[in-house]
């Protein structure tokens, strides 16, 4: 368990955890494979949360996810991007987190194997993103801040 202090020094207003989700880039279910890669290209993007029509995160879609249907020997080429949708070859197996039901601990353990994790709310309704780069600059800013706020002794 990870001490109050410590998470209250991650979690607060002046340094926000989580990326409002009108600040990130995503893409949309029924879009096209290549507007896809070129969100993906055009913004240096590595993955982005998919959406369907409700607002709510349904997948993860990246470039090596296009590659990989591309060169599988599935019914794709590059040059058919046109004809098939996000939703046919997104990430369906992801983590993601309820907003009001998780705590830093959570977020530490998820963020080990992958750069963010999408926030929504009780009806899976996007409402952003917490980056693995968040969480570094929160460890930055304690490792060179903490002893501002609190007397540190050892035991």
């Amino acid at each position: 368990m990870i001490n109050d202090k410590i998470q209250a020094y991650f979690v607060n207003e002046k340094y926000p955890l989580i990326k409002d989700g009108d600040e990130v880039a995503v893409i949309y279910s029924w879009h096209k494979l290549d507007h896809a890669m070129l969100i993906l290209t055009s913004d240096t993007y590595n993955v982005v949360p998919v959406l369907n029509k409700s607002s709510q995160v349904v997948g993860l879609i990246s470039m090596s996810r296009i590659v990989k249907a591309v060169v599988s020997g599935a019914d794709f080429s590059f040059g058919d991007l046109d004809q098939y949708t996000v939703q046919e070859v997104m990430d369906q197996d992801f983590d993601k987190l309820v907003l009001g039901e998780f705590d830093l601990e959570d977020v530490l353990q998820q963020l080990v194997s992958t750069s963010f994790l999408c926030v929504v709310d009780d009806q899976g309704i996007f409402k952003g993103i917490i980056t693995r780069s968040t969480i570094l600059q929160g460890i930055n800013r304690l490792a060179h801040e903490i002893d501002q706020d609190y007397d540190l002794a050892d035991k």
